[in-house]
């Protein structure tokens, strides 16, 4: 049971950065004030970095080779624990990504 954040919380969290940080834009544009974004950002990684160590500590509880083809307990909590640590790092990519974007680009950039 403990594996399962480890496999939903980074998509989750990526998702809400995007939300929250949409939502935030107009109020950061008007007051010129970015701190908000750059906290929220820094939250989600922190969120995506705890959910990446939850799966690393249920991967080395089990031993920390590779999955293979056998049916028993442990190798089931290696596979999870390996894709929990493979979304995590995708996850922690997408939310410096998306924190690159508030680093370079001011709040009041509008498409034309």
């Amino acid at each position: 049971m403990r594996i399962w954040p480890a496999l939903f919380v980074p998509q989750l969290t990526f998702l809400t950065l995007l939300t929250v940080n949409y939502g935030l834009e107009p109020w950061a544009c008007e007051y010129q004030i970015r701190w908000p974004l750059h906290l929220s950002a820094g939250i989600a990684l922190a969120l995506v970095a705890a959910a990446g160590a939850l799966a690393w500590r249920d991967w080395h509880g089990v031993g920390l080779m590779k999955p293979d083809d056998s049916a028993d307990a442990a190798t089931r909590v290696r596979f999870l624990s390996v894709l929990g640590l493979m979304l995590s790092i995708l996850g922690v990519l997408g939310v410096l990504a998306l924190w690159s974007t508030i680093l370079i680009l001011p709040p009041c950039v509008r498409a034309v």
